[in-house]
């Protein structure tokens, strides 16, 4: 009898230490792809042609294609024609054909984007760490982990669950809540830093989905033929530009070294007399009016470029008269 004494009060103990311990999940893989692209189904004819659904754009995981079948137009009606096996075989076939491997952390979902297959966004209240590019997914030191979520409570065995809007995510100090644009599935947000994010320049591009900010950022990266860009201060910053393309002088956007972009310079609407130079004296040789809304091509005698357009214009602008 004391032997069994001895082994179940030890054995009582490591259950009641089990019962409040935080569930403990493992790292998962999915394979995941942004389809763009029909669904043809080879073997089935349709008006003497392999029958064509539809054209599916999305980002997909494999986990994600049973429901995704359920929820999609294209999909839907291609189950009423195939059947619903069909369809989620031929679509884990077009994944798995384009797709790559990801790893996901303990709490996060995959939340594909058509710049990173693998992005992901984390549930039960846990934050996405670090933001701009996450790894993982971490209860922040003021939540408590208790069963599986992240809350702001301070006993898990008491305390009862807690509301909505307590368990809703939120980002350190510094650091704003905003959705991803290119999230196709569930409530994706990032925490970021709109000082110095080149994703959310200045302030959220999408808003965050718990409705805790609001948009006026820009995406640094939409700015036409730009090649490196950074967020410096909320301001978006080009570093360098794609060949054809230099960066302009306040360095927030790309302005075109040659060709016709480059030689075409609006006037203001008013007219101008605008003198004609000759660059390899220096002197006047003569003048023509541009009217309102009129546009110099290029400097007579001169095949600058655009910057060196705006210092001769300006040279001659010194004479100009102005028309009423």
């Amino acid at each position: 009898m004391r032997s069994f004494v001895l082994v179940a009060v030890p054995l009582l103990m490591a259950s009641a230490i089990v019962a409040h311990s935080p569930l403990k999940r493992g790292i998962h893989t999915d394979i995941c792809a942004h389809l763009d692209v029909d669904l043809v189904f080879s073997d089935v004819e349709a008006n003497g042609k392999p029958y064509n659904a539809g054209h599916i754009d999305i980002g997909l995981c494999v986990s994600q294609v049973k429901s995704f079948v359920g929820h999609y137009d294209v999909t839907e009606a291609a189950a009423k024609v195939v059947g619903v096996d069909k369809v989620e075989s031929k679509v884990i076939e077009l994944i798995k054909k384009t797709g790559v491997q990801c790893s996901y952390p303990p709490h996060a979902r995959p939340s594909v984007t058509t710049s990173n297959e693998c992005d992901f966004i984390c549930t039960d209240g846990f934050l996405a760490i670090p933001a701009n590019h996450p790894s993982s997914c971490v209860c922040p030191p003021s939540h408590l982990e208790c069963n599986g979520k992240c809350s702001q409570i301070s006993d898990c065995s008491t305390k009862p669950p807690p509301s909505r809007r307590q368990n809703e995510p939120k980002c350190a100090k510094d650091l704003t809540m905003c959705g991803v644009p290119d999230a196709r599935w569930g409530q994706a947000f990032k925490c970021a830093n709109v000082t110095s994010d080149s994703y959310t320049c200045g302030g959220c591009v999408k808003a965050s989905p718990f409705g805790s900010s609001s948009t006026g950022g820009v995406n640094c990266h939409d700015i036409p033929n730009v090649d490196e860009v950074s967020c410096i201060d909320s301001k978006c910053f080009v570093h360098t530009c794609k060949s054809g393309f230099t960066e302009s002088a306040s360095n927030d956007g790309c302005v075109a070294t040659h060709g016709k972009d480059a030689r075409t310079l609006p006037l203001p609407t008013t007219g101008y007399v605008v003198n004609s130079l000759d660059t390899a004296t220096g002197s006047v040789t003569g003048s023509h009016v541009i009217g309102r809304s009129s546009v110099v091509d290029e400097v007579p005698g001169t095949d600058a470029p655009l910057d060196a357009t705006r210092e001769t214009l300006s040279a001659g602008k010194a004479d100009t008269k102005v028309r009423s």
